[in-house]
């Protein structure tokens, strides 16, 4: 599921790009992120 917020997550902030590659790369990234907490 964490897959499918991270998508959602990554659409709404294309400008950090980078972002896609850390995300993806360490799920534990969205314990960090509150903002995909939903």
């Amino acid at each position: 599921m964490q897959l499918r917020l991270s998508a959602v997550w990554i659409r709404k902030n294309l400008e950090d790009h980078w972002i896609l590659t850390v995300y993806i790369d360490d799920e534990q990234s969205c314990l960090k992120r509150p903002d995909i907490a939903d």
